[in-house]
Formats: C-alpha cells, structure tokens, sequence
C-alpha cells in the first residue's frame, strides 16, 4: 500500500513538472492569497490565477487541501499545510509561489430582498390578502445570511405574529433546501396592516404552509453552545460572539451571555447558531 501511495505520489510530481515544462515556465506560478470554493473539498487548482497553464491547473486539480468551510466562513491555510499536501517535493514546489497563508471560502452569495418580497407576496395572494401593504413594507432579515446559489428562489414556511412587538413574522427557506437553510424575516407595517396580517391567520397559532413538516420545530441553537449575536440599530450593526443559556427555534426568544463584558442578554433565535437583538 506505501509502494503504490509514493508511486501514485510521485505520478504527480512528474505529471506537474511535465506540465510546466510542456508550457515552458521560467518563473513559479503565482497562487491566490483569496480562493473561492464551488464543491466541498478546496482543491490545489482553486488556487491557481485565472492565467495559469492549462496543464498545471488540470495537475493541481488532483489535489486535495482541505473541506471547504460553511457558508459565511472562512479557513486559512499556511503555507506549510499547501507544501505537505503536494507532499513537499522541492521540484513540485518549485513551480509554485506558495503564500505564507491563503484565505479560502465557499461560494455563497447574500439573499435578495427581491426575492423575499416575492416570496412574502405570492404567500399573501394565496392567503387571500391585499398585496399593496406587503409591497410597501419595510424588512428585517439576518443581512449575514446566505445561499449557495445566486438568485435563488425563496418560499414561506411558516407565518406567525410577534406576540410583544406586534409585527407578522415569517420563517423563510430556499425552495432548493440544499441551498439555505431557514430564516426569519420580520415584516415591519403599520398597525392596521399587522393587524389584518395577525387576524387573518391567528394570533396564536400562525400559519404553516403546505409540504412544511408538522413535528415540533428543532432548536437551530443549543444551551451552553456558541452563537453569533447581531446587534441592530438605525443605520448601526455589530457582531460578537455569545454563549447560549437556553436552547431555542426558530423566532425564539432566549438569553445569552457575553462573556467579554459579562452581560446577559435576550435575543431572538433567526437561524442556525445565529441570533439578534437591538441595542
């Protein structure tokens, strides 16, 4: 098995130098100190510059470096931890202009409020409700939210009303589900518009679409588990972490604790490992 890995290893290396002498390389290939990720391994060849020689790219497209991170995240690789997965060969590397650290993420790109609001109205048209008081309202989502999709299309899950602020509330997902998970999007009206909104479906139960499961919600955060906080106010926004003192779904009021400046604060649970409160 070492026999066939170092031959299969060393396969590579030649296949790499053939590459670069084939295009006729006199300087190392520069590689991105910021690469983007479309599947769920980083590969060496996400790496390479738009320009790189056709053969080194599909060489280096036999790499592997490490998973790609979740949407919204990064992961830094040293310089060091690229070296050892081309195994360190000194005639390999020395076609390559290796970093000292490399940024990689996952595509992603940031849901749109025109498909929010076309999600929002095509539920009120179906609920029998005046879409003019959902296309003048203003939005609130977690900005910080995002698909693996551009453009992708959203629907309701799930519609009921904030008890103490009075403001319908809706649970948004991705009609693709492997593109996003859920969200909450507040629908900020006047009072007579969410009070229509909240006569309409009931205050208490809300409503629940077609296809969405029945079962008791799970908890999209978890008791002495981290979390992001986003704090909000006009025009302002700040993130920092917390930990959880209860476990939460999804529109959920809990406490959390900011353990830098030894607070405990209420916010509302708007998706996984993520939650918000105004400042």
């Amino acid at each position: 098995m070492k026999l066939l890995r170092f031959g299969m290893r060393a396969g590579l290396v030649l296949l790499l130098l053939e590459a670069a002498i084939a295009c006729g390389l006199d300087r190392p290939i520069e590689l991105k100190q910021v690469a983007r990720s479309n599947s769920d391994i980083v590969m060496l060849s996400d790496l390479l510059l738009d320009d790189a020689p056709e053969g080194i790219r599909q060489a280096s497209s036999h790499v592997k470096l490490c998973h790609t991170p979740e949407i919204g995240t990064w992961r830094t690789l040293s310089a060091e931890q690229i070296a050892n997965a081309i195994h360190s060969q000194s005639d390999l590397i020395g076609q390559l202009r290796i970093p000292a650290f490399v940024n990689v993420y996952r595509a992603a790109w940031p849901i749109r409020e025109v498909n929010i609001r076309d999600a929002l109205e095509k539920f009120s048209t179906r609920q029998g409700l005046t879409t003019a008081i959902m296309r003048s309202a203003g939005l609130r989502w977690p900005k910080e939210f995002f698909s693996a999709r551009e453009n992708a299309a959203l629907e309701v899950a799930n519609w009921r009303c904030d008890l103490r602020d009075k403001l319908p509330q809706a649970q948004l997902r991705c009609r693709e589900r492997s593109l996003c998970g859920s969200f909450v999007v507040q629908v900020v009206v006047p009072p007579a518009g969410a009070a229509q909104f909240c006569n309409s479906l009931g205050e208490e139960q809300g409503h629940q679409e077609p296809g969405a499961s029945s079962e008791k919600l799970q908890d999209l955060v978890h008791k002495g588990d981290g979390a992001t906080l986003t704090l909000q106010d006009v025009g302002m926004q700040m993130s920092l972490p917390v930990i959880c003192l209860q476990s939460g779904t999804l529109g959920q009021e809990i406490k959390v604790f900011d353990a830098q400046r030894r607070r405990m604060i209420h916010a509302r649970v708007v998706a996984a490992d993520q939650v918000e409160a105004n400042l």
